[in-house]
């Protein structure tokens, strides 16, 4: 039994997905995020992290725009909002006072910081348009609607409910 269902909502927020399983490891997302963002392919400026886990599987590391951002939460300067109609969560660079506040509370250590620059930096999205995933080779990277994976997920779950207690 196939479940069909669509949510649809114009201003629905997106986020980065990362099939593993696909990752090869390339970087190749970590060079073209470096170069949008600071002109350079440089990965230790890349808002993306490519890392190996036991050296059998890769994954791409990225802000999970988190709902209730504890990084936002810990700026003494209010730096970093969370715009709650597209989900992205940005850093004002002007109001920055480098304090780290922010790289400290993140919890999955997806923000860093810029020496250079004397501010923080996170995936941004690159505005709605992820380069990553344009130059991802294996298409393990892709920009999902959020309430389209957890109906996904749920609609998983159910058909797989359905299926066990169908067959016995």
């Amino acid at each position: 039994m196939m479940i069909n269902q669509k949510v649809e909502d114009v201003n629905m927020a997106k986020m980065l997905k990362v099939d593993f399983e696909k990752c090869t490891g390339c970087r190749a997302c970590e060079m073209v995020c470096s170069l949008v963002h600071t002109g350079e392919c440089n990965p230790l400026k890349s808002n993306i992290r490519n890392i190996n886990i036991n050296n059998e599987y890769f994954l791409s590391i990225m802000c999970f725009q988190c709902d209730d951002p504890p990084c936002a939460k810990t700026c003494p300067v209010n730096a970093i909002q969370k715009n709650f109609e597209t989900g992205l969560v940005t850093v004002d660079e002007e109001k920055c006072v480098g304090c780290k506040l922010c790289v400290l509370a993140c919890p999955f250590g997806n923000m860093g910081f810029s020496r250079e620059m004397h501010h923080p930096f996170k995936c941004d999205l690159c505005g709605g348009d992820p380069q990553c995933i344009a130059y991802c080779s294996t298409k393990a990277i892709t920009f999902v609607n959020i309430d389209d994976e957890i109906l996904k997920k749920n609609t998983d779950l159910a058909e797989r409910l359905i299926e066990t207690y169908t067959s016995s």
